[in-house]
């Protein structure tokens, strides 16, 4: 993903099922985002964006 993209991503466009925004500041637990990966996946894809 480019940054113009990303910053696409950031304006004005809230979470859904195709998109998850999660903090990650100093870690962020493996097993929690296998398991937001995998329901993603289930509703046909999408982009998580960790931050």
């Amino acid at each position: 993903m480019t940054p113009k993209e990303l910053n696409a991503l950031l304006r004005g466009i809230e979470e859904d099922e195709h998109l998850e925004f999660k903090e990650a500041k100093r870690y962020f637990d493996f097993e929690k985002l296998v398991r937001y990966c995998v329901a993603i996946a289930n509703e046909g894809g999408g982009k998580i964006i960790l931050g």
